[in-house]
């Protein structure tokens, strides 16, 4: 499932070149949560499965459509919580197969 590969690869990507809070990031550096889905639905060339990772991680947190932002920049939000969320919402994609 094209979606769980991208919150995997989100949560790696975040891993590798870090994670902000209050902007999206660029496409070689740091990034937030919905950042990261986006650059790499982007490098996958698949922006509607994008989307549904997004809706997916949205579900598994509870937040409202386009929350992402918002819980990404909570104070006193950590990045090991956003790579935690993401696995988590590409966990749950797999158990739901």
């Amino acid at each position: 499932m094209m979606a769980r590969k991208i919150l995997f690869k989100a949560a790696k990507r975040i891993e590798r070149l870090g994670w902000k809070q209050g902007a999206y990031g660029t496409e070689d550096g740091p990034c937030c949560i919905a950042g990261a889905t986006i650059h790499v639905a982007r490098e996958l060339e698949n922006h509607e499965c994008g989307m549904a990772a997004r809706r997916r991680l949205e579900a598994h947190l509870g937040l409202a459509l386009f929350g992402l932002p918002a819980w990404n920049d909570t104070p006193g939000r950590t990045q090991a919580e956003v790579i935690a969320a993401l696995r988590g919402a590409a966990e749950e994609l797999h158990d739901a197969s």
